[in-house]
């Protein structure tokens, strides 16, 4: 199975300083890499900017269940590695080979993370070849900024473009945290 990844978004630290958070965040890191040596699932743990990073080769399920087993853990978003070519007509298309509902008459709205040097793109300018480039494609599509049934999350780096596929909230059993800490 390829590798996969995940960004990890933890709880509640933004209401800490800055060496509290770090802390807590080395605290939970240990954890998560504790856990799924105990489980046996591979993991790789990596920072993307301001990210935390998981990468695996194991099955999605395995991963993502180990993960909401992780104390600390809010949310999870799901990465996709789309191309190392940035050309926005190219990405429309591996995203539209994605989608459940092309030629369908639906709404979209385009969300953009640049990371690393602005290069060629910045944001904006990405999200609206993008949009233009996926209406090109498949013309049952139109732009809601406000409300979308599609919302295309992409990362841009400098040398490729991921999709943000789907954020999974992880739901903690508190019975199981006041165990755990008796």
């Amino acid at each position: 199975m390829p590798q996969q990844s995940w960004i990890l978004r933890f709880g509640e630290f933004g209401l800490k300083s800055k060496v509290v958070r770090r802390s807590f965040q080395r605290s939970l890191r240990k954890n998560l890499i504790q856990l799924a040596e105990d489980s046996s699932v591979p993991l790789i743990r990596d920072r993307l900017r301001e990210f935390d990073v998981i990468y695996s080769s194991a099955p999605t399920e395995m991963v993502e269940d180990l993960m909401c087993h992780g104390l600390g853990i809010v949310a999870m978003d799901r990465i996709v590695e789309l191309s190392e070519n940035l050309d926005p007509g190219l990405i429309s298309e591996l995203l539209l080979e994605r989608h459940d509902r092309v030629g369908g008459k639906r709404t979209f709205g385009v969300r953009i993370k640049r990371l690393g040097a602005k290069g060629e793109w910045d944001s904006q300018s990405y999200a609206r070849a993008l949009s233009a480039a996926l209406i090109e494609r498949d013309p049952s599509l139109s732009v809601d900024l406000s409300n979308p049934e599609w919302w295309v999350k992409i990362i841009l780096e400098s040398a490729s473009v991921s999709s943000i596929e789907i954020r999974i909230p992880v739901q903690v059993d508190c019975l199981q945290v006041f165990k755990a800490m008796s």
